[in-house]
């Protein structure tokens, strides 16, 4: 992952842990067709409810970053095992919390059924975002 992005999802992290809602711009593939790249997501830190298996959700990666992907297994500590919904199998480093609660806000594109056909789009890896708002301020 290239620095700067890091920089940026670690940045995105932080701002979670200290209970701000960000609105970032999804970019990877790992999602796909759930998330498609360009969609505008609200990371909410505040759950609604209980974590249950098929929620998207915001976790931290061992890197320092964070990953939007669905929770396949609730654990009774409330962390989860994600898992991308277009990569081959689940994220490797094991249980994790819950960090936010991603809430779309706008999408580029839906996709066609011809494009679902084709095949969901393998992603080697994911960056989110390219644009940062904390919730006190507006884009």
């Amino acid at each position: 992952m290239p620095p700067d992005a890091l920089l940026l999802e670690q940045t995105v992290r932080d701002l979670l842990l200290q209970g701000r809602s960000v609105t970032i711009l999804a970019l990877g593939n790992s999602m796909f067709p759930a998330l498609v790249p360009g969609a505008s997501l609200r990371l909410v830190p505040e759950p609604l409810r209980k974590p249950r298996p098929g929620d998207i959700v915001a976790v931290p990666r061992p890197d320092g970053g964070i990953a939007i992907h669905r929770a396949v297994r609730v654990f009774p500590d409330l962390s989860v095992l994600t898992w991308g919904d277009a990569l081959p199998q689940p994220d490797d480093w094991g249980p994790c919390p819950v960090l936010a609660w991603p809430r779309t806000l706008s999408s580029p594109w839906t996709p066609s059924r011809w494009s679902l056909l084709k095949g969901h789009l393998r992603a080697r890896s994911h960056v989110l975002s390219s644009t940062l708002f904390p919730a006190t301020q507006t884009p």
